[in-house]
């Protein structure tokens, strides 16, 4: 049996409250909805896009989290794109 990867960082090891219990006057603006389109490829181009995926060579990008850096692998993006009413 494998023994569940321990996480070596999380928000309430840095200090950080539960976004759950946090006051709203706290918390950062709600992000705007991104456009919807018509198929599965579209969307994983403006999802690409709003990751910084500018360039179809870039295979992964660094986003810098209050908790640390993240990096990102473009092969890893579909499953996040919603497909509803996708062709």
């Amino acid at each position: 049996m494998k023994e569940k990867k321990q996480q070596k960082t999380n928000w309430k090891n840095i200090g950080q409250p539960d976004l759950r219990h946090l006051d709203r006057s706290k918390r950062l603006p709600d992000q705007p909805l991104v456009r919807t389109v018509d198929s599965a490829d579209a969307a994983m181009i403006i999802l690409e896009q709003h990751l910084g995926f500018i360039d179809a060579g870039i295979t992964q990008v660094e986003i810098i989290t209050p908790m640390d850096v993240v990096v990102i692998e473009r092969a890893n993006l579909r499953h996040i794109v919603e497909t509803s009413g996708c062709t």
